[in-house]
């Protein structure tokens, strides 16, 4: 005796909707790495580190001050072990930034250290670039008083080259 049960169709047939959802779900993650999503996309051009100055503060201790320029159109993070200071050749408590604004940007952080001392600032940047900047007592030493006589208008420089400005 035959059995007229209707037969059922094959998974495949049953679940056509199923398998174009995986086959798309699939699709979008392998594409995922490659959307610009979010402002942590991996940057086309590089950030770079910059002293701005080194101050005296006195009893043998100095001031670095440090800012960058990011030549990117947007804001690049990298991770915290990424950007980072040396003291000597060893790691630093001070913390360094590790989001960068776009452009250039001064005076975005300092960190005091002694006369005898050599400060590293260290970027490896997404693209896998490694950018520095060094400070020491002989870094562009910036004197607090000719500062305040600049701005005072009693600078020797500013009397002297007075024409320029």
């Amino acid at each position: 005796m035959k059995n007229h049960l209707p037969s059922l169709p094959s998974k495949a047939v049953l679940l056509p909707a199923y398998n174009y959802f995986l086959l798309l779900l699939l699709l979008f993650l392998s594409l995922l790495p490659l959307l610009s999503v979010g402002q942590n996309a991996s940057p086309g051009q590089d950030i770079l580190p910059i002293l701005e100055c080194t101050e005296y503060i006195g009893n043998g201790k100095f001031r670095a001050n440090f800012g960058y320029d990011n030549l990117n159109k947007k804001e690049v993070t990298v991770a915290e072990i990424n950007s980072y200071l040396s003291v000597n050749d060893k790691p630093a408590s001070a913390k360094p930034p590790r989001i960068f604004k776009a452009g250039r940007q001064q005076h975005v952080f300092s960190t005091e250290f002694e006369s005898t001392s050599k400060i590293i600032w260290r970027i490896i940047l997404p693209n896998g670039k490694t950018k520095e900047i060094q400070a020491n007592a002989s870094s562009s030493i910036v004197k607090v008083q000719e500062i305040i006589s600049l701005l005072s208008g009693t600078s020797r420089w500013k009397n002297k080259h007075q024409n320029w400005l």
